[in-house]
């Protein structure tokens, strides 16, 4: 985070005296329970802080954004900061005020040569159908939701198609009561299997991605999360991980099947100006971008299972020209930071079907930028 906001080395947070300086961290919770205005601290790197936290006082900020894993720079003075009177506070007897937090480290998007963007130019638009399970009604593992998918894209298939687990769903009704006579290895061969084929013979160049999902009963239920392992094999399947980034056609797309917005949307301390509306699904899509990860929460939800000796796998190596985020939050497709970024909802909802997403990115010049995307109700 320093290196790419700033040129300078962070100060000592024991050397914090009266001139202006900064330092760099991570925003932690210093209370029991959920994080609050009142229990925002700041945790520096050891070989800075000697294991001391700096208590962030947000009270004369109008806004502000922050949630516990957050990595960010701020600034601190015993002084006042221009445009105002800040208090100060006091923290294991030293006197500090952190007035500033600088948050956003985002990478740069991929740059494409000129002669590989002009490979496309004169071609059709890509169109990418993306679908997030449950796939199947609570009421039995049937999967019609997922055939009645199938049979809508039969007339126009798409160039690639992408579902995104979870497929043999640790929630639902069936698997929860154990009532099932066959593994849950058996199920998603019996009864997933025939369905990927069904769809590869939409059309000869369709593209099939499958994407696993940390509520995958017969997978590994680690994050970040491998990719599964057959049992079906074919040219135009590509099993990947979660999270996962690859490019098409020199355009960038990232995804994760872990619902990281609902995550962040209850952990997150949000303040705004008075008057001001703000847009809360972009914001949460946005920390993803400023924060270059898949998962910047930390610790991470009761429900992920976090491996922190691959911690390094959730950085994006790139700020995605298109983020793909599933969640249970309302289904959007909107512009964030440059970016694209979806969340197609759940394809079925209960004993009702739900919604997907289609998006279209026309072969021109990617300084143009143009995409386009919409959710659709199955």
């Amino acid at each position: 985070m320093s290196r790419c906001l700033i040129m300078q080395q962070p100060l000592l947070v024991l050397s914090l005296l009266k001139e202006p300086v900064w330092t760099v961290g991570r925003v932690c919770c210093c209370s029991e329970g959920r994080l609050n205005d009142k229990s925002i601290v700041l945790l520096p790197p050891l070989e800075i802080s000697n294991g001391r936290c700096l208590e962030l006082d947000v009270s004369k900020i109008p806004e502000f954004a922050v949630f516990p894993g957050q990595c960010g720079i701020i600034t601190s003075s015993q002084q006042s900061a221009p445009g105002g009177d800040l208090e100060k506070k006091v923290l294991f007897g030293r006197c500090y005020f952190l007035h500033l937090l600088c948050k956003d480290a985002r990478k740069q998007m991929l740059a494409s040569r000129v002669d590989k963007l002009r490979n496309y130019a004169d071609r059709k638009s890509l169109e990418l159908t993306v679908a997030c399970g449950p796939f199947t009604a609570s009421d039995g593992l049937f999967y019609k939701t997922l055939d009645a998918l199938i049979e809508v894209l039969t007339e126009e298939p798409p160039d690639i198609l992408m579902l995104i687990g979870p497929f043999v769903d640790l929630k639902h009704p069936v698997i929860q009561s154990c009532s099932v006579e066959k593994s849950f290895e058996e199920i998603y061969e019996n009864l997933l299997t025939p369905r990927f084929k069904k769809a590869l013979s939409l059309s000869e160049n369709l593209l099939l991605l499958i994407v696993p999902s940390l509520r995958d009963v017969h997978h590994d239920r680690i994050f970040p999360q491998p990719p599964f392992q057959g049992p079906f094999m074919h040219e135009r399947l590509r099993y990947l991980s979660n999270p996962c980034t690859f490019s098409v056609n020199e355009i960038v797309i990232g995804v994760t099947a872990t619902d990281v917005l609902f995550h962040l949307s209850k952990e997150e301390v949000f303040k705004q100006s008075e008057g001001v509306r703000t847009d809360r699904l972009g914001r949460l899509a946005n920390h993803l971008i400023e924060q270059r990860s898949f998962y910047p929460l930390y610790p991470p939800a009761m429900e992920v299972n976090l491996e922190t000796s691959r911690i390094d796998k959730l950085e994006m190596a790139c700020t995605p020209d298109i983020l793909i985020l599933p969640s249970d939050m309302k289904f959007f497709a909107k512009i964030v930071n440059d970016s694209l970024a979806v969340n197609p909802g759940r394809l079925t909802k209960a004993l009702s079907a739900g919604t997907y997403c289609q998006i279209s990115v026309a072969g021109i010049d990617r300084s143009h930028g143009v995409k386009s995307a919409g959710v659709l109700r199955c």
